[in-house]
């Protein structure tokens, strides 16, 4: 690397990454994708991610009507593998926010005006409004250590959900929901009362789900 005169800090950095990134393999999965049909592609792809989707909320589909699986496939072989050493930054806050991720491997900081405030490990996922809202990062996300992470665009994902009206429903009421929280707390518009509240236990339920997901991102985006 001599040729592009690079500092030796960038050069390390360099040489880590692509040692996190091939750890000594010499393909790419997309290369081996490429021979595989389409229904082989999500079946691979389901198998290895399916573990990290299913702890996304609003994208865990159960509906038992023979396309959980398709959608599973779906979001599976849209994820893109993408790779971060100690110090690198995945995304600002403010930035507009167009992609989510989740993490294979590795540990990130969550910070708000240069604080810490909470780190992710293995298992976890941020940046999901970005499939919900166009919305400015409301904090930055820093690798810790070596990272492997899958990353899911908003773009890919408003294109696999206008086959499944059930999911694009629930986005849509999230949406709005976290819209009303937003305009609340900027003093936009004042809290409304409604004098009859539908209780049935589905109802309940989804209110309950929605304002745990509200209040697990309302920081972290």
């Amino acid at each position: 690397m001599n040729w592009k005169n690079i500092n030796e800090r960038t050069k390390k950095k360099l040489l880590d990454y692509y040692n996190l990134k091939y750890r000594g393999k010499y393909f790419e999965e997309k290369s081996l994708f490429t021979d595989m049909n389409e229904a082989l592609q999500r079946e691979v792809s389901s198998i290895n991610c399916r573990r990290l989707i299913e702890k996304v909320p609003f994208i865990n589909r159960n509906c038992g009507d023979g396309r959980d699986d398709l959608f599973m496939g779906q979001i599976a072989n849209a994820l893109v593998s993408v790779f971060y050493v100690p110090g690198d930054y995945i995304f600002h806050q403010g930035e507009k926010s167009t992609e989510m991720f989740f993490i294979l491997s590795g540990r990130v900081n969550i910070i708000v005006k240069n604080s810490v405030v909470t780190s992710l490990a293995e298992g976890s996922f941020f940046g999901e409004v970005a499939l919900i809202a166009n919305i400015p990062r409301t904090a930055s996300v820093q690798a810790s250590t070596a990272c492997s992470l899958y990353r899911l665009s908003a773009s890919d994902f408003n294109s696999i959900i206008v086959e499944f009206a059930d999911i694009k429903q629930r986005i849509d009421q999230i949406y709005e929901e976290r819209m009303t929280r937003v305009r609340i707390e900027q003093g936009l518009v004042e809290p409304v009362t409604i004098g009859v509240m539908d209780t049935r236990p589905e109802t309940l339920d989804r209110v309950k789900a929605n304002a745990n997901f509200l209040r697990r991102t309302s920081n972290f985006v």
